[in-house]
């Protein structure tokens, strides 16, 4: 049986399963030796909306046992298969914004912000190394910095008696 083909059966058998089916069940009900069940497992595992009754596992190997139960992800279970990057997520939480407020996106938005682990907004003070500035950074280039970002917008200013012009992807903080 060709791997797609395995993989298709094993997740028939997940779906008819909605009280779980271990890996041993799953290994005998496909005909294929254990081993192999447990790289398709781990292939399903990261593409398709299933679980485990070992989800909360510290250890990954914990998952891929043969007594482990598999299930399948419930009609009723928030599922979206999407990765963003950072600027996709961004783009995302712009156009959101732009539709207006409503409970639904509201929640969409602190779902896609929590995924970016961000901290509260606070004050900064860039370092380097472990030495202070010689002098503070002025507390209107942060806003400045962030109104370009966000905006996309370039900002003109000199450094060493040289003109600049940047256009800013985001703020780094050592």
């Amino acid at each position: 049986m060709e791997n797609i083909q395995r993989i298709v059966k094993i997740l028939a058998l997940i779906a008819e399963s909605p009280d779980g089916i271990s890996g041993t069940e799953l290994s005998k009900a496909c005909g294929i030796p254990w081993p192999t069940l447990k790289g398709d497992l781990e292939t399903i595992s990261q593409t398709y909306p299933v679980h485990t009754d070992r989800d909360e596992a510290e250890n990954e190997e914990d998952l891929f046992r043969p007594e482990v139960k598999w299930f399948p992800v419930q009609p009723f279970e928030p599922y979206l298969p999407v990765s963003l990057g950072v600027q996709e997520g961004l783009v995302l939480l712009r156009a959101l914004e732009s539709l207006g407020d409503s409970p639904e996106r509201t929640r969409l938005k602190q779902k896609i912000i929590n995924t970016f682990a961000l901290v509260p907004e606070q004050e900064y003070r860039l370092i380097k190394g472990n030495m202070d500035p010689v002098r503070p950074i002025d507390s209107e280039v942060f806003p400045l910095l962030d109104l370009a970002i966000t905006n996309r917008l370039k900002l003109e200013g000199s450094y060493n008696g040289r003109k600049a012009e940047v256009d800013p992807l985001g703020i780094v903080f050592y």
